[in-house]
């Protein structure tokens, strides 16, 4: 399963657990209205700690192409010198 489908179920599950806490009357049992603020907290950390992941993924991948580009930049600066051709006869030589 990639993460994309992992990260959408997790955003599917919070919500229906918010569509459910939001359909609750006041005749609802105390524990389900507790177990659904439960459920939306977990899921709602789920989601922040995946966000967490996501951005430090991107900061590391900023932080390769950064390197890559000035890596790209150094060798563009760097002199060119004709390579020699090595032949039969210059090799002799």
């Amino acid at each position: 399963m990639f993460a994309r489908d992992t990260d959408d179920q997790l955003l599917r599950r919070l919500r229906r657990a918010a569509a459910a806490a939001n359909a609750t009357t006041r005749r609802d049992d105390r524990r389900r209205l507790l177990a659904l603020e439960s459920e939306i907290s977990a899921l709602r950390a789920a989601v922040i700690a995946r966000r967490d992941r996501v951005l430090a993924e991107i900061a590391g991948a900023r932080t390769r192409s950064g390197a890559v580009t000035a890596y790209a930049r150094c060798a563009a600066l760097a002199p060119r010198t004709a390579a020699r051709p090595t032949t039969a006869k210059t090799a002799r030589t």
